[in-house]
């Protein structure tokens, strides 16, 4: 097999969900893994679409967390929720790496999705308890990724300056809200 044809294979048959953006940050690419998983098509996630997918309470933590990133040409490490296609929202680790050429030109990222249920549903998993432990993640893992995206959010609007002090006293309420539930559901696996 020539390899551009074991490539376009591998991103073809991948489990992941793969992407490609230009260096304003603009999704150029997601492999067929996307469209199967969101239900959207690649066409619709390209420029800035792809949020679309994303939980209403993650896009701005997510979108000020990724943008900030590629300015800064910094790797790409967030927890989100994403809209599959039968409707449900389910947490996921994205991972991006910035592409560089020899000589420092910055064009974009690659990076790749995997829902962060599928990382834990081996068998091992199962055959210890998997089904408990996968769940206990689950409700751990939306406080968490709240807690993420928005002191992500607040801290990227005060190092820009351009957070006023009811803005930044909303996030740090939803930052407070979501440790919250966390607290109560670690308080709870304990009892």
């Amino acid at each position: 097999m020539h390899d551009v044809d074991h490539l376009r294979h591998v991103t073809r048959f991948s489990p992941a969900m793969l992407w490609k953006c230009d260096s304003q940050g603009d999704c150029v690419y997601v492999n067929d893994r996307w469209s199967s998983y969101t239900g959207q098509d690649a066409t619709d996630a390209m420029g800035k679409g792809w949020i679309e997918m994303v939980h209403t309470g993650d896009r701005p933590g997510v979108h000020e967390y990724f943008f900030s990133s590629a300015k800064k040409r910094e790797a790409v490490l967030l927890f989100f929720r994403v809209r599959r296609s039968d409707g449900q929202f389910r947490e996921v680790i994205d991972i991006g790496t910035p592409i560089e050429e020899s000589g420092g030109n910055f064009h974009g990222y690659a990076g790749f999705i995997v829902e962060v249920e599928s990382l834990f549903s081996t068998r091992s998993l199962i055959s210890s308890g998997g089904d408990i432990i996968g769940d206990a993640l689950r409700e751990m893992c939306q406080p968490l990724t709240a807690i993420t995206n928005f002191s992500s959010s607040l801290m990227y609007g005060l190092q820009k300056g351009e957070l006023d002090l009811e803005k930044a006293r909303q996030i740090a309420q939803q930052i407070h809200s979501a440790s919250v539930r966390a607290n109560i559901f670690a308080k709870h696996i304990r009892t």
